[in-house]
C-alpha cells in the first residue's frame, strides 16, 4: 500500500503590492485580508546570503544600519511561493516566501 499524504491548506499569496509610502507597504491577500507592514521589518527579514553571512544560519544584517526611510524600487513574483524585493539600499537576493512574509509584524 503506498503512503497517503495529506493535503496542507492553501497558503494565501498577495494579490496586490502597494507603496503607501517610503515607510509603509500595503498587502491585499488571496484570503481577503489586507496587511500594512514596515520596511524596515521587511527589509530587516531579508533571508539572503548577504543578510545571514554566507556561511551560517545567524542573521548578520544589524537592523540598526538600514535606513529609515528604505522602500522597494520594484518586486518580483518567485514561482508560487515567494516574492523579491528590489530595495532602495541595493539588495536584491532574498526570496520572502508567503508564509513567512504574510505574518512578518503587521502593522495592521
Amino acid at each position: 500500500m503506498g503512503k497517503v499524504f495529506e493535503m496542507r491548506e492553501s497558503i494565501p499569496s498577495p494579490v496586490e503590492i502597494i507603496p503607501l509610502d517610503n515607510l509603509k507597504t500595503g498587502v491585499l491577500w488571496s484570503d481577503g485580508q489586507h496587511y500594512v507592514y514596515h520596511n524596515q521589518d521587511l527589509r530587516a527579514a531579508c533571508t539572503c546570503a548577504s543578510c545571514h553571512g554566507k556561511r551560517t544560519t545567524l542573521h548578520s544584517l544589524d537592523p540598526e544600519t538600514i535606513p529609515p526611510d528604505i522602500h522597494y524600487t520594484n518586486y518580483h513574483m518567485v514561482g508560487n511561493y515567494g516574492i523579491k524585493f528590489d530595495w532602495s539600499d541595493g539588495n536584491n537576493t532574498g526570496i520572502y516566501s508567503y508564509e513567512s512574509f504574510k505574518y512578518l509584524n503587521p502593522v495592521i
